[in-house]
């Protein structure tokens, strides 16, 4: 039938024109978005860690994720509560970085049932609607632990709380609606190689689709078996509506419109690309540190009073508490570090007083913190690349300096320590490793920027216009 082998070549080309555009642009949209999603999941995860509020996983490290698994959505044990959220939201975190760092991001890899399995981890906590009312068992209990200890945590991690949690609504909104556009193309995927390799051989008339439906459903399938084709009753159906009733002229028509890419729409205007999402990225990354710097703060801070209770005697701590009270500026406390100098590879010694430092890391856990808000809150919504690029290469640049100091200090209590206090001295390693973590991540958006720009000028020496719609 010429008008069935029009529809199947318009089909056609209209579906690999909507893979190449899903490959190049809403493929990596969908990574980067669950870049982010995973970045603020991460962040409250560790936050209600850090606080004591869930209890870590001890056999996380050696769990293997082999493919995506949605962890358990039932009834929580009140009397078990704590454990079990501890596990589940631990396994949930398990199954995200897996995603985002093993998992291909590709048609040919993202099948149906992959994105269903997708789907159940994006809706496994309900971001959107997250309150303690929610019907979902994991979003009320972790909304409720949330709530219950507001009172108990500061104010500078319940707004990174609070941030992350938009970040992740707003994030599983944009990854449902990629989700969605990558079923539509595998659903007619499928319909299109049906058509292609087995309508052929069927004999059934234009309009058997009313009395046979059922005929035909089963003879698809069987030859869909034969042929090693994916099948689907409910795929299957909706052919069966668009080439075997009379309203499939209609479907079909519908179908091809919606395949119709959004770039091949009238473009308005046409606006020069801009950088700026790279910039802004890498400083969001630096201000996550804000509440790793201000735990860091207090365990350093807790060192330095078992540190000086060792050589202070009786009159020592006398005249400190009098400077207190008349509110006087502590008298200088050196403490002589050393680190690698990593430009002249050698042990370098520096005196470093510990009550400046401290001053500086309180001030730094401010500045960190108002890299971190939200878009359309930050003074940086208001900055141009050049400025943006300075304040995120000086940022990097101060972090690790902050990160040599703070790793010299930590090795100085811990051999400064007399053996009888040295068991109280607390360590900062993993403080340390989430900072440095952080100092690469906004390095990469920084080389990902750079590298973006000089891409973009080459092309244009070229006499390329790069433009976006």
């Amino acid at each position: 039938m010429p008008e069935a082998q029009e529809y199947t070549r318009l089909h056609a080309q209209a579906l690999e024109a909507r893979q190449h555009w899903l490959e190049e642009t809403e493929l990596p949209r969908l990574k980067e978005g669950f870049r982010f999603f995973h970045t603020s999941f991460d962040t409250i995860y560790h936050m209600l860690l850090k606080k004591g509020m869930v209890q870590e996983d001890p056999y996380k490290q050696e769990t293997k994720v082999g493919e995506l698994e949605v962890p358990p959505t039932g009834a929580l044990n009140e009397a078990k509560k704590i454990d079990e959220l501890s596990i589940r939201l631990s396994n949930y975190d398990n199954q995200i970085d897996f995603l985002v760092n093993f998992y291909q991001f590709s048609i040919e890899f993202l099948t149906i049932d992959r994105i269903k399995r997708i789907v159940g981890l994006v809706k496994y906590i309900d971001w959107a609607h997250f309150n303690n009312a929610s019907p979902s068992h994991n979003t009320k209990a972790l909304a409720e632990l949330i709530s219950a200890e507001k009172g108990s945590i500061d104010q500078i991690s319940m707004t990174i709380i609070s941030e992350s949690l938009d970040t992740l609504q707003k994030a599983a909104g944009t990854i449902m609606g990629i989700l969605r556009e990558l079923v539509d193309y595998q659903r007619e995927y499928i319909k299109g190689q049906i058509r292609e390799k087995i309508s052929g051989s069927l004999d059934f008339a234009p309009d058997a689709g009313l009395s046979k439906k059922s005929e035909i459903l089963a003879q698809i399938r069987k030859k869909c078996s034969a042929a090693g084709l994916p099948f689907s009753t409910e795929i299957t159906e909706e052919l069966i509506n668009e080439d075997y009733t009379p309203q499939g002229k209609a479907l079909k028509e519908k179908i091809l419109k919606g395949l119709v890419l959004p770039d091949a729409k009238p473009k308005v205007r046409k606006q020069q690309i801009s950088f700026k999402t790279f910039l802004a990225d890498g400083l969001h990354i630096l201000g996550s540190v804000s509440q790793t710097i201000a735990d860091i703060v207090v365990k350093i801070d807790e060192n330095n009073a078992v540190l000086e209770s060792t050589r202070q005697n009786f009159w020592d701590k006398v005249r400190k508490a009098f400077q207190e009270m008349m509110r006087k500026p502590p008298e200088p406390l050196i403490y002589r570090l050393q680190y690698l100098d990593p430009v002249k590879g050698t042990n370098t010694k520096e005196d470093v007083n510990y009550y400046t430092l401290k001053a500086d890391l309180e001030k730094k856990i401010r500045t960190t913190a108002a890299l971190h808000a939200r878009p359309g809150t930050s003074r940086l919504d208001s900055m141009g690349e050049d400025q943006l690029l300075s304040l995120l290469e000086k940022g990097v640049m101060d972090i690790q300096n902050t990160h040599k100091i703070l790793s010299a200090l930590d090795e100085f209590f811990k051999i400064s320590a007399p053996p009888e206090v040295r068991d109280k001295i607390k360590g900062i390693k993993p403080e340390l490793a989430t900072i440095k973590n952080a100092i690469v991540n906004a390095n990469q958006k920084r080389y990902e920027y750079s590298a973006q720009k000089e891409e973009t000028e080459q092309l244009k020496k070229l006499g390329v216009d790069v433009y976006t719609p």
